[in-house]
């Protein structure tokens, strides 16, 4: 649900399957689709993730596809996250984690 001022709420879903190729290296892939007030978007993204300890690294590329546009928009996003382990068991972690997204076209 989100604010009157941001157009109401937004409906998601999202498919995703990711394939390990080596001990800290995953591939993927998915759709999602998103719908709100304004317009309605496709999305297709292919990924790499990779980690070491409590670090992972994911590079994501998005073909954005709008239902008020004629031409897909492509995004590039960089996530950067830590995982602390809180307890010996590991039912309690701490998560940092950091995002930037780039417009390309």
């Amino acid at each position: 649900f989100r604010q009157a001022s941001s157009n109401g709420g937004q409906q998601t879903v999202r498919v995703l399957i990711d394939h390990r190729v080596a001990g800290a290296v995953q591939i993927g892939g998915g759709v999602a689709f998103f719908r709100s007030e304004p317009e309605q978007e496709m999305r297709l993204f292919q990924q790499v993730t990779l980690t070491k300890g409590i670090w992972m690294s994911r590079t994501r590329i998005e073909q954005r596809f709008f239902d008020t546009t004629d031409r897909a928009s492509w995004r590039l996003r960089q996530r950067m996250q830590a995982s602390v382990p809180l307890d010996a068991a590991k039912r309690w972690t701490l998560i940092a984690a950091a995002e930037l997204m780039f417009h390309l076209n």
